[in-house]
């Protein structure tokens, strides 16, 4: 008895050091199985972070190396838009398939180029208005016009980008910032959910400085579409092993590197990508119900603010929880076994990631210095665009779209610089006679010769630049004084005018120069060059191979003439200009031979004026023929009222400029001219018009003779015509000018000249009209050489219609003759 006692209480004994030992060893097992399990989970947490970190790096290299492809591509865009191309949607197709881009760049799924359109009043006002808000700009729109797709499936062309607020909110941004931006996510229509990069284009420069004139030279976006399923799924498949789960969150564009929208906007989740709808919960919401952060990294690409988060997936948290809860429930030995199995599996897990962590680590410098070295290759590519965009291939100097940057630099208000510019404009005088003579390649060594005048005259620190085929531009330096400045325009005048040997012969050509100097911050470029132009103009007017200034009187003169101009057009409106009447008598009887129609301007302000002061203008504006015409219709009003009062008007002359008698029109507008009574004759200027060979001038003469109208020869003798001439158009009548008449009292050549003029009209069978006759001397001598008719002061000074009216009521005739009894009388 006593011995199954001590028998019991050993079993009981080593049943205790069993469970004693059993208890420690599961103590150990689970100790070691914790410590294993925090060490894998550490493990796994680096990975997780690793992974993201890399996913977002892939985002940031991949999208920011589009855009920076996208930015060197503008360059060679904005070449074509500063030149005013025709057609830029051809050479936008063109140059994407010589570059190739689309073969060498595969993120890309096409390449567009789309153009502002503006319409209506509206579009005009907002334009012009500077300070206009954008989201008031009804008339905006950005149109797709040139595609160049991967594939058959193009996008539509004429899409209007600026419908949609996700595409609307990228443009403003992109336009606004002068840089290249992203839109948010949005539905392409091939390739499912995707995000479109834009690069802006301007008019005249790369990227305004300001945003008031970013917003007024914005020219239109370079697009480039990203397709999000194919993309993330480069790095999907080193997230999914991991058990990782992830979204992709656009905060919306950045405005001063703070993100413009406060809530968030789901751009992509895996669940996406696998082709199902979004899960109902938000990753976020799942990681704060397990008492989780994520792993969040912040990106900023293409003008937007991104947020990546990752986070392990639910099933992956409960394989953790029951392996954890069968370590605690399982023997010490099998915990220990199975830790130390556990232990070689994770290790041999994690030595299997690092080594996939590892080989995409090298995918990925392997891309990057790729892409490296593509940008390199685009910014090489670029400095050639930009040496051909701002340089004259022939003379190397800069071009006219240089100076424009230049000038724009030196005016801008908010840039220092110094307070006055000297700008000069050189032409060249005679250069179409080099090139006509010696050819294109003569021509070129000239212009070559005198850029290297200007540079040796002026200096490399002026800006010098051929803006035309014979012009040149010379900013000078600050520090260059006037005295020096003047020295160095007369020696490139003087060295223009040395002779040269050009492909064996001695050539020369002169040099006119205009100058200007002025405050810049009292003057605007595009007047700065006008006043050098004006300046110009005078060198050349005053005998070229000459230096003139712009000076206040020449701007005095400037104004005064446009204010001419003005109220010349706005006079031709109002009917402002009206015809009076010289009455031309015979010599012998003082009857009334005919008027002539004299144009007279009623200015409002200065009264009535002579053609001598506006006519010049008029020519200038070309508007001639409307004053002829004009003119000649209330004359012929004139002679109805006369003919309703019982006053006959014997003949009626008007003057016809050369270039209306040439018009191809002529012949439809005089069909229909129906003079009460009275002879229409036309006068045409003989300086303009004998010993010139026109053969339209001269049919169109037949026929006004067909229709019964004469021809006069006005101001005859002033010219060089000929006799030849005046056989050649067998006018009815010619006047003699007002020049030749007034010396024949005092001066006998004279008097024997005119004798000589009148009598070779007789024998030509032409009559003969004296302008200018003003004293009873001057008549007498004229009726003694045979002179038929006279005009002028001693006759009567031009009438208006009332006073011509009382004037013929008192000659002899009292108006009241016809035109056989007249000339029975004379």
């Amino acid at each position: 008895m006593h011995s199954e006692e001590k028998l019991s209480k050993s079993r009981r004994a080593a049943n205790f050091a069993a469970v004693l030992v059993g208890v420690v060893l599961a103590f150990v097992a689970i100790v070691v199985f914790a410590i294993v399990i925090q060490q894998e989970r550490s493990k796994r947490q680096e990975l997780y972070e690793s992974a993201a970190k890399r996913a977002s790096h892939l985002i940031e290299i991949k999208i920011q190396g589009a855009v920076r492809i996208l930015e060197h591509m503008r360059a060679g865009v904005m070449l074509e838009v500063g030149h005013g191309h025709e057609d830029l949607a051809v050479f936008f197709r063109r140059y994407v398939d010589v570059t190739g881009l689309l073969k060498k760049y595969p993120q890309f799924r096409a390449l567009s180029l789309g153009l502002i359109s503006r319409s209506g009043p509206e579009a005009a006002k907002a334009v012009a208005t500077p300070s206009h808000r954008w989201a008031r700009e009804s008339a905006f729109s950005v149109k797709v016009v040139a595609t160049r797709p991967r594939s058959a499936e193009a996008v539509t062309l004429g899409y209007d980008l600026a419908t949609s607020p996700v595409r609307g909110a990228a443009l403003r941004h992109v336009r606004d910032s002068g840089e290249s931006g992203a839109t948010g996510r949005v539905s392409l229509k091939t390739d499912g959910y995707g995000v479109l990069l834009f690069t802006p284009l301007y008019r005249q420069t790369l990227k305004p400085a300001t945003r008031t004139a970013r917003r007024r030279l914005f020219h239109g976006v370079i697009i480039a579409p990203f397709q999000l399923d194919n993309f993330f799924t480069k790095f999907r498949g080193e997230l999914a092993p991991l058990g990782l789960v992830y979204e992709i969150h656009d905060l919306g564009p950045k405005l001063g590197g703070v993100s413009r929208r406060a809530n968030r906007h789901t751009v992509l989740a895996n669940s996406m990508l696998a082709g199902r709808r979004p899960s109902s919960w938000k990753l976020s919401e799942m990681l704060v119900s397990r008492g989780e952060d994520t792993i969040s990294y912040d990106l900023s690409v293409g003008g937007r603010k991104w947020r990546l988060l990752v986070a392990p997936q639910k099933s992956s948290a409960a394989s953790v929880g029951e392996r954890l809860a069968y370590g605690l429930l399982g023997l010490g030995g099998l915990l220990s076994i199975a830790a130390a199995l556990l232990t070689r599996q994770h290790f041999a897990a994690a030595q299997l990631l690092g080594e996939r962590v590892r080989a995409r680590t090298r995918e990925l410098e392997a891309s990057k210095r790729a892409l490296e070295l593509s940008a390199a290759a685009l910014a090489e590519a670029n400095v050639v665009i930009n040496k051909r965009a701002y340089n004259d291939e022939l003379t190397g100097l800069n071009n006219r779209r240089a100076l424009t940057d230049k000038l724009a630099q030196l005016l801008d208000d908010k840039v220092e610089g110094p307070d006055q510019i000297t700008l000069l404009h050189l032409d060249l005088d005679r250069f179409k006679q080099i090139n006509d003579t010696l050819g294109h390649a003569g021509g070129d060594f000239i212009l070559r010769h005198v850029a290297d005048i200007l540079l040796t005259a002026f200096g490399e620190d002026a800006f010098i630049a051929r803006v035309g085929g014979d012009e040149f531009v010379i900013i000078a330096p600050a520090g260059m004084s006037r005295q020096r400045i003047l020295a160095a325009a007369d020696e490139t005048i003087q060295q223009c005018a040395r002779p040269v040997e050009v492909m064996g012969r001695p050539c020369r050509c002169g040099a006119s120069i205009g100058f200007v100097v002025a405050k810049r911050r009292e003057i605007n470029a595009q007047q700065l060059q006008i006043n050098a132009d004006l300046a110009l103009y005078l060198a050349k007017a005053n005998g070229r191979n000459r230096c003139e200034e712009f000076t206040d009187a020449l701007k005095k003169q400037v104004v005064e003439k446009k204010q001419l101009a003005d109220d010349l057009l706005r006079g031709l409106e109002e009917g402002e200009f009206f015809p009076v009447f010289q009455p031309q008598l015979y010599s012998e009887s003082g009857v009334l031979a005919g008027v002539e129609a004299l144009v007279r301007w009623r200015h409002p302000d200065k009264g009535v004026l002579r053609p001598d002061s506006f006519l010049p203008m008029a020519e200038e504006l070309g508007v001639i023929a409307q004053i002829d015409r004009l003119v000649l219709d209330q004359s012929i009003e004139m002679t109805r009222r006369a003919a309703a009062h019982g006053i006959f008007i014997p003949k009626l002359s008007t003057n016809l400029s050369f270039g209306r008698l040439e018009h191809p029109d002529f012949k439809q507008s005089i069909a229909d001219l129906q003079p009460a009574d009275c002879q229409l004759s036309f006068e045409i200027l003989e300086s303009v018009f004998l010993d010139q060979d026109s053969g339209n001038a001269l049919m169109n003469i037949d026929y006004m003779r067909e229709l019964g109208y004469q021809i006069e020869v006005d101001d005859f003798g002033s010219g060089r015509a000929s006799v030849v001439g005046l056989t050649k158009i067998k006018p009815d009548r010619f006047k003699i000018d007002r020049q030749l008449i007034t010396p024949i009292v005092h001066q006998q050549d004279r008097r024997r000249l005119v004798a000589a003029v009148i009598e070779m009209g007789q024998a030509l069978g032409i009559g003969v009209t004296a302008e200018g006759v003003q004293s009873d001397r001057e008549a007498a001598l004229l009726r003694e050489m045979g002179c038929d008719v006279l005009q002028g002061y001693y006759c009567s000074p031009p009438l208006e219609e009332a006073d011509l009216f009382k004037f013929v009521a008192t000659l002899p005739d009292g108006g009241q003759g016809r035109i056989a009894e007249v000339n029975g009388v004379a």
